[in-house]
């Protein structure tokens, strides 16, 4: 999972088998250019299978750097669902976000009935640029955002 640099945060220990560093993990986490982890077990290639306290500390850093705004796997449409219940916001304070914070028209999930509530539907067909900057602009919105 490069960063900053093109170092990986496994480590061969002289004598002994591979190991992550967890530091140098988490630096890395934090990193906001950093938009993908994939994680090989057993590793490649020297076919080391990480302990459960190893994947744990793993799913640790993971969930302090991954976002609160969760996508619903899309199947066959260019219309997205992202809910945003974990931040336990009501309709209208989300819509209001999204609206005057992020400067973003999406559609309000409520508007498609009582188990829409807390979700918003955003249309993904179009260029990736404009794609980008909306999802940065609605990042920026919802940062400190508890």
């Amino acid at each position: 999972m490069p960063a900053n640099s093109n170092t990986p945060a496994i480590r061969n220990l002289p004598g002994r088998r591979y190991h992550i560093d967890f530091e140098d993990f988490d630096q890395k986490a934090a990193d906001t250019k950093v938009k993908l982890f994939i994680l090989c077990s057993p590793h490649n290639p020297v076919g080391r299978v990480w302990r459960l306290e190893e994947l744990l500390r793993l799913a640790e850093i993971l969930q302090r750097e991954l976002p609160k705004v969760k996508l619903v796997e899309p199947e066959g449409t260019y219309l997205i669902w992202l809910d945003f219940t974990a931040y336990g916001l009501t309709d209208e304070h989300l819509d209001d976000i999204i609206i005057h914070k992020a400067n973003l028209w999406l559609d309000s999930g409520h508007i498609f009935g009582q188990g829409g509530s807390g979700f918003q539907r955003i249309n993904i067909a179009c260029p990736w640029q404009a794609l980008e900057k909306g999802l940065e602009r609605l990042a920026a919105a919802f940062k400190n955002i508890q």
